[in-house]
């Protein structure tokens, strides 16, 4: 718990939390994901990685747009978001 909260300190300069750095950098990663992929990926249930997404799209730094077929749901870095990475 400590050090989740040191890296939290950390982050909080860039605007960010270790959850949703931890989100980005996957994305930015391995390219568009279904958010079932992403969670198997990172070891997350499917409600807590919607939890952590819902800011990350709120702010302009993940878009979700149409998956692979029509019934999913692909995540994507926008350019924001690479820049809030860096």
């Amino acid at each position: 718990r400590q050090t989740s909260q040191f890296y939290d300190r950390y982050l909080a300069r860039a605007g960010l939390r270790t959850t949703q750095f931890s989100v980005l950098s996957m994305l930015s990663r391995h390219g568009p994901l279904a958010i079932n992929e992403l969670a198997a990926r990172m070891a997350m249930d499917r409600t807590t990685t919607g939890r952590a997404l819902r800011p990350l799209e709120r702010d302009g730094l993940v878009m979700i747009g149409p998956g692979r077929d029509g019934r999913t749901r692909a995540l994507s870095v926008t350019e924001a978001g690479r820049a809030r990475l860096k």
